[in-house]
């Protein structure tokens, strides 16, 4: 009786010991093989999302920037070149609201061909707007805004003046860890191909005519003196701006992100050539 009890109490053999941890190693690392694989992907869409984060962000800060490039409060550029407006100088307003057309030229033209002014270099780009509403850029004014791309970040211009791209205080756009490996600008004009349905036009003013020409796809402004005469050609400018930008993850390069967008500048650059001081 007793020794009956004995062998049905009897635990598993060596034997069968090493068989069951065998089958359990291999199940355990099954097991380890899908969460790594759970963990790397979870990684790679962190780092995807990072690097997506940081250039669309970049790129949207850029197109509503240059969205604004070129605005001139016009109404306070008259208004600076007309200390009294009782005095009749050439910048008065009449009483029923009308205004000298050369007067308007000579007066607020020049501002509105100075903040018009748009210059790409690459993968620079350089613009200004009216920011601060005064009719133009004044003393001690920041309205000559700009990116660029530098040391693998893009950056915003922060302070100074001037048409150059290395000058001036710029500040990072995009943090360390994203590196941009290629930003370029494009500033785009009417093509002879699609003429009739673009959105960046050239409108020749000929003076004589009193009146804008056809669309064309190049216009060359001619202004002899301070005001429009006889012969001369202003130019009203539509403009866009292609902006390509790639880049990668600093801690992985094989992260990579390309972005593409075009720029519909709003505010059409006057171009007189050489306006009146």
């Amino acid at each position: 009786m007793a020794n009956g009890l004995y062998k049905s109490q009897r635990g598993i053999n060596l034997v069968e010991l090493m068989v069951g941890i065998a089958i359990s190693l291999v199940l355990l690392t099954g097991v380890l093989s899908v969460m790594l694989r759970i963990s790397a992907s979870g990684g790679e869409v962190v780092a995807s999302t990072r690097l997506n984060q940081q250039m669309r962000g970049a790129l949207d800060l850029m197109t509503k920037e240059l969205q604004r490039s070129g605005y001139v409060n016009w109404f306070q550029a008259w208004d600076v070149c007309d200390d009294d407006p009782e005095d009749g100088n050439f910048a008065d307003k009449h009483d029923d609201g009308r205004v000298d057309i050369l007067d308007y030229y000579e007066c607020v033209s020049p501002v509105i061909n100075e903040m018009g002014r748009v210059e790409v270099n690459g993968s620079c780009i350089l613009y200004s707007y009216d920011i601060d509403e005064n009719g133009g850029k004044g003393t001690g004014d920041f309205e000559s805004f700009g990116f660029r791309l530098n040391d693998g970040a893009i950056e915003m211009r922060t302070a100074g003046d001037g048409h150059a791209c290395d000058t001036g205080t710029w500040q990072d756009v995009t943090d360390s860890s994203v590196t941009i490996t290629d930003l370029t600008f494009t500033l785009t004009y009417v093509d002879e191909s699609d003429l009739v349905d673009a959105d960046s036009t050239m409108y020749p003013y000929d003076v004589a005519s009193m009146s804008f020409g056809d669309p064309a796809t190049a216009c060359t402004p001619a202004v002899a003196g301070t005001l429009p005469e006889d012969g001369d050609v202003l130019c009203l400018v539509r403009r866009g701006v292609q902006i390509h930008v790639e880049g990668q993850l600093t801690a992985d390069a094989a992260v990579t992100m390309e972005l593409d967008t075009k720029v519909k500048l709003k505010n059409d650059h006057f171009n007189t050539a050489n306006p009146a001081p």
